[in-house]
């Protein structure tokens, strides 16, 4: 064969099987190519991808999604927690379950009316969808971070920043902390003053573009009327209101949009609307409650007779003079000679003392008389079990009948009295100065820095009743309860004794060929029991079980691979929530002190919130006098609401000194109207 030199010699050995030169690594010159090829594209591609995430949706939106996977697989293993708390999640539960069956809140008693209703409705509402109360509070927290991150898109922010702030919010350590699988308000208001703060935003949007921004008034209105319902301190949220609105009209005037018709009709709308709604929700719920129980009252301790009487036998005199008891025993002894028609009720009062389930006496270290947080319940129940309130009727009529006779003693000088009030807390006294700045400082740390406990994963069985626990599964959707399990663990007649003879009982029945010997079965003699002596002696080492892993009648508990990874999360996000506290404090501060970056709907809004949140301070720090220190629950709202606006004004100043030192640089540093 001739060899031309358009085909040179090459040598066999330097040819594979397919005739293709291979390299020093042994891939083939083709393939390492085709390889070196697609690498180099992947790499472009990537560094579009990455490029263009700021201003593309789809980066965004998926960003986020895969974000909220991650968070619902971190918390996977969580179920509502079962707690047998008449004043609290066992009342929410119970009023939702009784108006999904009877359209009633109950049979009255004496904590039927102690809180306002909206969360039970709120409970109902989901129920009635079909949702579990879990995945919808876990929803409904991660569609204001959606919300949110809606809002400032808006305003041509960059994506991938906007990522970053709601990866902060969603993993906010709130959402991982033990009580936020209760069923408690401050679960769910947190969300909701999250949605009510960026419909502001949204709000303030349109009126710059001179619109309304009609499905955010809506939302506005909506989680305003849902709020009065929520919380006794909800009055408060018509502090945000009126300065909102005053913000609104300033705005709209400076825009020129308040000089057109349809903006004047469009400001009365979104004014009014709130209120409007506010009011209505309160009417109805007065009007349920009338129609079912006499008397328009929701909240029984601000409303009607009984804050009346609980003032009235404050203002009986007593040598002791503490912030914390408003009702002393001597003061209880007194009424009790010279209002005989209060017998019923002081004669039932349970004795203050130091006993191991005295949590007054652990919390304030007072062991002979009961704090305030304590005895307005005591009085409530006692008069309710000695028959003197059976409906709410009769309630508001043997309390006023009490007040009244106690007024009239006071009056006749059976009793010594001194005017402290009309409702059911005294007012400020300046001789609690330091006491309400003592407490001030506690609310406001506990507002940027609340005390939180990392969620475990639920037990195979509650210390409730079985009818209790199905009544919590009807209203909550819960995977977490076995009513057989737990009728079994309830009957058993186990739970005041010592957990050894159990487990031997379960030793013993799990082995028979041990219970039928003479040394380690029921039958044996000695100091211990058998089964437990033929486990330690014999049994570990024979591979046996002394008590299982998830012992509960056998339950297999579902365990979460990534549940330890919450802790380290929690402490992350902490410290990071801190530097953004304090950014976001500087950002404010820079934001008003100079003109040359624009005040944005957000910056207003945030100012609106410290007003708010100074409001709600002052206002806990008040209550704090007398009840002393609050849960730290309470601050959770506030805590999410403040560190989400934070984070949003921190993003947004960077965006606009990005554009004052690049104004025509891109798209991006347009001002943001």
């Amino acid at each position: 064969m001739e060899v031309t030199p358009e085909k040179p010699v090459l040598d066999r050995g330097a040819l594979d099987r397919q005739g293709r030169m291979s390299t020093k690594s042994g891939v083939p010159k083709t393939a390492a190519k085709f390889l070196l090829f697609w690498v180099r594209r992947g790499g472009v591609a990537l560094k579009k991808v990455y490029v263009s995430s700021g201003r593309t949706n789809t980066f965004l939106w998926v960003a986020c999604g895969c974000l909220i996977l991650i968070k619902l697989a971190l918390v996977s293993d969580s179920a509502v927690e079962m707690v047998l708390s008449p004043h609290d999640d066992g009342l929410y539960v119970s009023r939702a379950y009784h108006l999904l069956e009877d359209g009633t809140f109950g049979p009255y008693d004496a904590r039927l009316l102690v809180k306002l209703p909206g969360v039970s409705i709120l409970l109902a509402s989901v129920r009635l969808l079909g949702i579990p109360y879990l995945i919808f509070l876990n929803l409904l927290y991660a569609s204001a971070g959606f919300y949110l991150v809606e809002a400032l898109r808006r305003c041509r922010l960059d994506g991938r920043l906007l990522t970053a702030l709601f990866a902060v919010f969603l993993f906010n350590p709130v959402t991982l902390d033990r009580q936020w699988v209760r069923i408690l308000r401050d679960n769910a208001d947190t969300a909701l003053l999250a949605l009510f703060f960026t419909a502001m935003i949204f709000i303030l949007q349109g009126a710059q573009r001179r619109r309304v921004a009609f499905l955010s008034c809506l939302l506005f209105s909506a989680v305003f009327a849902l709020g009065l319902l929520m919380r006794e301190e909800s009055v408060l949220a018509y502090v945000p209101l009126l300065l909102f609105d005053a913000v609104l009209v300033w705005r709209a005037r400076s825009s020129g949009w308040m000089k057109t018709l349809s903006g004047r009709w469009g400001l009365a709308f979104i004014m009014i609307l709130p209120l409007a709604l506010g009011a209505y929700g309160k009417y109805r719920a007065r009007s349920f409650v009338l129609s079912r129980y006499g008397r328009p009252i929701l909240h029984e301790m601000s409303e009607g007779e009984y804050p009346k009487l609980i003032a009235s036998m404050r203002s009986v005199i007593s040598a002791r003079d503490s912030r914390h008891v408003m009702v002393t025993q001597e003061a209880l002894a007194k009424m009790r000679q010279a209002v005989p028609v209060l017998a019923p009720i002081i004669d039932r009062l349970p004795p203050p003392g130091t006993g191991p389930n005295n949590y007054s006496y652990y919390r304030f270290g007072i062991s002979d008389e009961w704090t305030n947080g304590w005895m307005v319940f005591w009085i409530k129940d006692v008069a309710y079990q000695a028959g003197l309130t059976p409906n709410l009727v009769k309630a508001q009529n043997y309390f006023r009948e009490a007040r009244t006779a106690i007024d009239t003693a006071c009056r006749d000088g059976r009793l010594v009295c001194r005017e402290d009030g009309h409702g059911l807390l005294p007012p400020f006294h300046l001789k609690w100065s330091s006491a309400f700045w003592q407490e001030l400082k506690g609310i406001l740390v506990m507002t940027f820095s609340p005390v939180i406990g990392i969620v475990t994963p639920p037990p195979p069985t509650y210390d409730v009743s079985v009818d209790y626990g199905r009544m919590y599964q009807f209203v909550t959707m819960t995977h977490n309860f076995d009513s057989l399990l737990q009728a079994k663990e309830e009957n058993a007649g186990w739970k005041d004794k010592p957990e050894k003879y159990y487990l031997s009982l379960r030793y013993w029945l799990r082995y028979p060929d041990v219970t039928m010997t003479k040394d380690f079965g029921p039958q044996s003699q000695g100091p211990e029991w058998g089964a437990f002596v033929h486990y330690f002696q014999h049994g570990q080492y024979e591979g046996r079980i002394w008590k299982e892993t998830d012992d509960a009648g056998g339950k297999r508990m579902y365990r979460n691979s990534l549940a330890h990874w919450r802790q380290s999360i929690l402490v992350v996000m902490a410290r990071l929530n801190g530097v953004l506290w304090l950014m976001g404090a500087i950002c404010a501060i820079l934001r008003a002190w100079t003109s040359k970056l624009e005040r944005t709907p957000l910056f207003w809004v945030c100012y609106v919130f410290l007003a708010f949140l100074a409001a709600r301070s002052l206002a806990l720090a008040y209550v704090s006098i007398y009840m002393g220190y609050v849960d730290a629950r309470l601050f959770f709202p506030s805590y999410t609401v403040g560190l989400m606006l934070s984070a949003a004004l921190v993003i947004e100043t960077l965006h606009l000194l990005r554009g004052t030192r690049a104004p025509h640089a891109d798209l991006a540093a347009l001002p943001m109207t």
